[in-house]
């Protein structure tokens, strides 16, 4: 009997481990995450992938998968719909503190030590905001198409990009047989976030995502040796470049590189040569900041 290849291993480790949610209990609610080891580990850091709103793990399927075959160890999360209704003591929006609580929690009951970090859209936001509040936790970042860095914002007026965002996403994705499987999971997994909590999706975190403003709190965590970088996507209508840009400009040396690529918001969802572009500055950044 032939012995399957290391290939083939390697990827019926990933279904396995992908089907296997675990969960954690914070008050935030009951968070559910996946955890995926490959055979040989190249990095004892494993990657965090913080997920964009309304995303979960299901969305971002090929995306672990890509990570995992990099021999990578990944996790992800599905932020909770319900739960606490209001966070005390803190000067950050509730609806980023609660996703923190369940990104911290998930490297605290796994006990990971450091992580690294792969945040797209609103997950720079509260990605950013848990390394600040806990940056021993925390060893480089990648922000891909990130939220918080194009300066203080209107919520209706990001409402009405994200719409134009989802038309566009639509259109392309059903014009390209490789990205129409994994925009529809997306979707699913939208739609389903959204009707779980309508008022908190819509009304409490885009109004958390208009405010945040998080230049000054990636400026220190850079200044305190945690790598950052930005990937940010040319066609962006949500966080459009040129804005961030701008942004970045006037703050010099606050993030270690700046990638800019082809297509829109939701490529790391739909595409995995923007999971390649996001591992490959991970893997920059480990580079120049070698502990």
């Amino acid at each position: 009997m032939e012995e399957s290849s290391p290939e083939v291993s390697n990827a019926n480790l990933f279904e396995q481990q992908f089907a296997k949610k675990e969960v954690i209990h914070t008050t935030s609610g009951r968070t559910e995450f996946v955890d995926i080891e490959p055979l040989s580990p190249k990095d004892s850091v494993p990657v965090l992938l913080a997920p964009g709103w309304g995303d979960t793990p299901q969305s971002y399927k090929e995306s672990l998968k890509v990570i995992h075959g990099g021999n990578r160890r990944v996790l992800s999360v599905s932020h909770p719909r319900r739960g606490e209704s209001a966070v005390q003591d803190s000067d950050f929006p509730m609806a980023e503190i609660r996703k923190v609580k369940s990104l911290i929690g998930i490297i605290d009951q796994k006990n990971l030590g450091k992580v690294d970090v792969i945040a797209h859209s609103e997950g720079a936001i509260n990605a950013i905001i848990a390394a600040t509040l806990y940056p021993e936790k925390f060893r480089n970042i990648v922000l891909v198409s990130p939220g918080g860095l194009i300066g203080k914002d209107k919520f209706i007026k990001l409402i009405g990009r994200a719409l134009i965002s989802s038309f566009r996403d639509t259109t392309q994705a059903m014009r390209n047989s490789h990205e129409k499987g994994p925009f529809l999971n997306a979707v699913r997994e939208m739609a389903k976030y959204i009707a779980e909590n309508p008022k908190r999706a819509i009304i409490e975190e885009f109004n958390a995502m208009a405010k945040s403003d998080i230049l000054e709190m990636v400026k220190n965590l850079h200044d305190g040796g945690i790598g950052i970088s930005v990937v940010a996507a040319v066609d962006d209508p949500i966080f459009p470049i040129s804005r961030m840009t701008e942004v970045l400009r006037r703050s010099e040396g606050v993030i270690d590189g700046f990638y800019s690529v082809k297509g829109g918001h939701n490529k790391l969802v739909t595409d995995s040569r923007y999971t390649r572009a996001a591992i490959n500055a991970l893997d920059g950044l480990r580079y120049k900041h070698q502990l």
